[in-house]
């Protein structure tokens, strides 16, 4: 039988935020330790007013019939989910990791 890759419009994403775990201190290593208390701080103040995009584990999930896959993405920190599709500081946004991975292995 012969196999194909699943395109995107195949598959159904979704994005899920979770606490993250890792601490805040000590995430940042800019190379100035007072930019990088103040992203620490800055982090902190978001979280404590209830911002769950501050410091978050981002979880996306590709559903295709029955199969499903799982990818995560861990110390993030956003504005928003808007924030989060569009920065360039990561090096790979959550779905395109999730992309490479999932639809990889979810063949057909």
């Amino acid at each position: 039988m012969k196999l194909r890759e699943l395109t995107m419009a195949e598959v159904e994403f979704s994005i899920m935020i979770e606490d993250e775990d890792a601490p805040i201190k000590g995430a940042f290593a800019t190379g100035d330790a007072l930019e990088d208390a103040r992203l620490e701080c800055d982090i902190q103040r978001s979280l404590d007013q209830g911002d769950q995009w501050a410091w978050c584990t981002v979880k996306v999930i590709a559903e295709w019939r029955e199969f499903r896959g799982l990818d995560c993405l861990g110390c993030c920190s956003y504005a928003n989910e808007t924030a989060m599709a569009t920065t360039k500081i990561c090096v790979a946004k959550p779905w395109q990791i999730s992309t490479k991975r999932l639809l990889g292995s979810l063949k057909i």
